[in-house]
């Protein structure tokens, strides 16, 4: 997609041409299931990125969470310790649930859910908490579980649900980039391009180390990952305003993959609705799958 076209910009563009084939088309029943195609791709397009923190037991993935989202919000004692992935979005006001295998969901009030301990209720596969910030209608943060080094990785499971679009791997930038810990990301099978590796703590090391440690994750880990940055556990500037802005930039170039795959089936179905030339949006749609 060229620079210049916007994915906000394509998601109105989208509805414009649902609307369009409502007027035009509603009688028919290729009229409706296109009109049904675009609204299921508008709430597509509509849905924030998926951004999972990763890495071993200890590495940092919680500090550096809290630290993105500007508060201590992953301390409180309901999810601290946990086992689980904790899924943090948008809301309009603070809330908690835990997310079930069956795929409901159950508020979370004094530690416990509601019906927890019930006979034959399902199994807890995330805690998902809401609060009202508004990056987050932008990019879902999923702080995962801490690997264990000596485990190997099995399927990847550890994030329920929808898929990740964004993978970010936390090391301790003291011991960064463990043979465990290569063995565990090439496992999971991300992809470079989205992928960001983040040194936790790098405010134990000289400068003169902090160098070096760079250099050589940019040597031995580079090539797996899109973005390398080395990141303070405490108020040095600079480094998570960085990364911050490398997830943006990731969540940037999802979303426009997105806009790109929905202008091809966008494209492919007005093409059977109304000869070519004929449709008013035909043009603007053109250009988004360039």
């Amino acid at each position: 997609m060229p620079a210049g076209v916007d994915p906000d910009e394509f998601l109105a563009r989208l509805g414009g041409i649902r609307r369009d084939i409502l007027a035009r088309h509603a009688a028919t029943d290729a009229g409706r299931r296109a009109e049904r195609l675009l609204a299921r791709l508008e709430a597509t397009l509509s849905r924030p990125v998926r951004a999972a923190i990763l890495g071993e037991v200890n590495s940092g993935k919680t500090t550096f969470a809290n630290r993105l989202l500007g508060s201590d919000l992953l301390a409180t004692d309901v999810i601290e310790n946990t086992r689980l992935p904790v899924v943090i979005g948008w809301a309009p006001r603070p809330e908690l649930h835990v997310r079930l295998a069956d795929g409901t969901r159950r508020p979370v009030a004094g530690g416990r859910s509601e019906g927890e301990g019930s006979a034959g209720s399902a199994r807890r596969i995330a805690i998902e908490i809401g609060i009202p910030r508004d990056a987050l209608r932008r990019i879902e943060l999923v702080d995962t579980p801490g690997l264990v080094a000596e485990a190997p990785l099995r399927g990847h499971r550890i994030v329920p649900g929808r898929p990740v679009d964004i993978a970010v791997w936390c090391t301790i930038a003291t011991q960064a980039w463990r043979a465990s810990e290569i063995a565990h990301w090439r496992a999971l099978g991300y992809a470079p391009a989205r992928s960001v590796l983040v040194a936790t703590r790098a405010d134990l090391l000289a400068p003169a180390d902090r160098e070096k440690v760079g250099l050589r994750l940019a040597r031995e880990a580079g090539p797996l990952f899109g973005s390398i940055v080395l990141v303070p556990r405490d108020g040095q500037p600079g480094a998570v305003p960085v990364a911050f802005e490398l997830l943006a930039s990731a969540e940037l170039s999802v979303r426009q993959d997105r806009c790109r795959r929905a202008a091809a089936i966008v494209g492919r179905h007005l093409a059977l609705l109304e000869p070519a030339g004929r449709f008013p949006h035909g043009q603007l749609l053109a250009g988004a799958e360039a």
